[in-house]
């Protein structure tokens, strides 16, 4: 089975649309998916109503902006590691 948004709950509030995915290649009763992802996110209230698809996009978009911080700053930790670890291991000897 392909990754796929499986679950989607929104929920809206004075101030905002909260949305809750369930992401997978397995329904949530099954043991065996190799990618699961329970998501909520906070979004502005909308005005007008939204396609399910669009808060569900939005919602993506959202936790990918907030993701894509973390993810470059555990790059930078590994390259920061690498560069301890090469400036430790003694010159080779020939």
């Amino acid at each position: 089975m392909t990754v796929e948004i499986l679950e989607t709950l929104v929920s809206e509030t004075a101030e905002a649309t909260v949305v809750q995915l369930f992401v997978s290649d397995a329904p949530r009763a099954e043991t065996g998916a190799s990618f699961r992802l329970d998501l909520l996110v906070t979004l502005p209230r909308y005005k007008a109503p939204l396609l399910l698809a669009q808060v569900q996009r939005e919602a993506l978009r959202a936790a990918g902006r907030t993701l894509s911080p973390l993810l470059e700053g555990l790059g930078d930790e590994i390259e920061r590691a690498r560069k301890v670890e090469l400036r430790a291991d003694p010159e080779p000897k020939n």
